[in-house]
């Protein structure tokens, strides 16, 4: 069984305002870390993990259980996938207005090799 300070989830966030990424862990009070990477943000969480946990054991504090779970949306079956695609595709048709194909707006950005120009 893994070690407490393994299971418990971590939520990973950019913030705008600090302009960098924030992993928190929502079971454990105040327990969060910043950083310009999301995986260097998990890295300093986990270390701030292991110390608030030490924390709490030396203070002679309770150790919350992990009961943290983010939630996890259900996977769209094929046939709601294929019904929502065709009505997106016949919105789009109605909506449509004549012109150059967006495919080819582009177009004159690039030379006769497909480089840019």
């Amino acid at each position: 069984m893994p070690e407490p300070a393994n299971r418990y989830a971590i939520v990973i966030a950019w913030s705008e305002k600090d302009g960098g990424w924030i992993a928190s862990v929502p079971d454990l009070k105040s327990c969060s870390a910043f950083a310009s990477k999301p995986e260097k943000a998990v890295a300093e969480v986990s270390v701030a993990i292991d110390a608030w946990l030490a924390s709490a054991r030396e203070a002679g504090l309770p150790i919350p259980e992990p009961r943290f779970q983010p939630p996890v949306r259900k996977a769209i079956d094929r046939e709601t996938r294929r019904r929502v695609l065709e009505e997106v595709r016949a919105s789009a048709r109605g909506r449509a207005k004549p012109g150059p194909d967006a495919a080819r707006s582009q177009d004159f950005l690039y030379d006769d090799d497909g480089l840019p120009g």
